[in-house]
């Protein structure tokens, strides 16, 4: 059974002699997988109507009338021009656009930085193994592979939050399993990573638990520490993999 310590160790060690380019490679892929906000956050009415209770006292009633805001939304419609709403329309697309090209770089890239820590610690440290999927055949497979964990934790998350939290812990190592194998169905990689994860996923979230005086830091800092933080914490996920492949004695 693997341990919290040795696995920091081992991620410690290897980031001794290659943080500056574990931090660039991270980096990188924080920017790319960020653009496109994961974390989206709503309110419901029963959060607002918690809140107003709060500050107001239980059984308060509040009426908000939305009414006002309504009708200056349609006033400010009445009098937008044609082109206004084609320019209107043009930047909404566009917005789109982008935001799907950033979420599949962001897959690929992701791939990319496990690769990175996987042959690193085999000794091969290239920083270029980030952009390994965009020069590889098998880019469709891994874009698919990819989508597919994120459409399935995006859907269990909107449905219920904490399934959404155990697939994503389920789907883990997804992209590290593309990274040894990029041409894996979707379905097999999903398969894969969840055999690996079985038994261990409370483990696991334990072990994302023990970072959570860096993530303090970060809040101190107003998130500037968490991309100096992050190459630890990847390290380390990366040498669990290994672990749990049957693979632990892989040396850097």
């Amino acid at each position: 059974m693997w341990t919290r310590r040795e696995l920091k160790d081992y991620a410690k060690g290897f980031l001794r002699s290659h943080y500056w380019k574990a931090f660039i490679v991270v980096l990188i892929t924080t920017l790319l997988m960020n653009g496109f906000g994961r974390d989206s956050g709503t309110n419901t009415g029963v959060e607002f109507k918690q809140t107003y209770e709060y500050v107001f006292g239980e059984g308060t009633n509040v009426t908000v009338s939305l009414a006002p805001a309504l009708e200056l939304f349609r006033s400010v419609l009445r009098n937008v021009s044609p082109l206004g709403y084609l320019a209107i329309g043009t930047v909404t697309f566009l917005s789109i656009v982008i935001s799907i090209v950033m979420l599949l770089l962001g897959f690929i890239v992701e791939v990319g930085k496990s690769k990175f820590f996987l042959e690193g610690f085999k000794g091969d440290v290239d920083i270029n193994k980030l952009f390994f999927g965009f020069n590889s055949r098998d880019y469709l497979p891994i874009i698919k592979a990819q989508g597919l964990a994120f459409i399935y934790i995006l859907l269990w998350t909107l449905l219920f939050i904490i399934p959404g939290i155990v697939k994503g812990y389920q789907y883990r190592y997804v992209p590290y399993l593309l990274a040894e194998d990029p041409s894996l169905a979707p379905n097999e990689a999903l398969s894969k990573s969840k055999e690996m994860t079985m038994g261990h996923k409370w483990n696991i979230f334990i072990l994302d638990l023990s970072f959570f005086l860096w993530g303090l830091l970060s809040l101190i800092t107003f998130g500037l520490s968490t991309y100096f933080v992050a190459p630890y914490i990847e390290a380390t996920n990366a040498r669990l993999y290994n672990v749990l492949k049957g693979e632990s004695d892989i040396q850097y």
